[in-house]
């Protein structure tokens, strides 16, 4: 048996992107072999807000999110498709979020995905802006679920 959420604050906002490890309320006992494979010492999780467009396709929103917290140094270059790309997951004055990023200057950029139509964030780092940690891995619907809102 392991500890493990069993419930989250009623509070969340499930519109926009959260840490949702900050938001457990209580514990349970699950039987192990139900997370073999599981890292649960260095891995949280966090949520993309169902209004958060910013790594689709890549990403829906509603996606849960696997976040290795003892990666939380941007890599910059040893990837060759977007696939590849490191996500990480980010922490900042207006809340969370989740996007690929560059480290430039003194400057962490948040590069949204492409198709998403999101412009870029930048912010001054390490004061504005933390790294949580990389994704590693993903359980998202494969559509979703409802249509996108495009820029007018």
């Amino acid at each position: 048996m392991v500890q493990f959420p069993l419930s989250l604050d009623p509070g969340i906002d499930f519109r926009k992107t959260t840490h949702l490890s900050r938001f457990i309320q209580s514990w349970g006992k699950l039987p192990l072999m139900l997370l073999s494979g599981l890292d649960l010492k260095n891995h949280r999780y966090g949520f993309i807000g169902t209004e958060d467009w910013t790594m689709y396709p890549l990403l829906h929103p509603g996606s849960l999110v696997l976040i290795d917290e003892s990666r939380r140094k941007p890599v910059q270059s040893s990837w060759t498709t977007e696939f590849d790309r490191p996500l990480y997951f980010f922490e900042n004055r207006n809340g969370f979020a989740c996007a690929w990023c560059n480290l430039e200057d003194g400057q962490l950029i948040l590069q949204p995905h492409p198709a998403s139509m999101a412009p870029p964030q930048i912010f001054a780092y390490p004061s504005e802006i933390e790294i949580l940690g990389q994704v590693t891995g993903v359980a998202m619907r494969l559509h979703p679920p409802r249509p996108r809102r495009t820029r007018s």
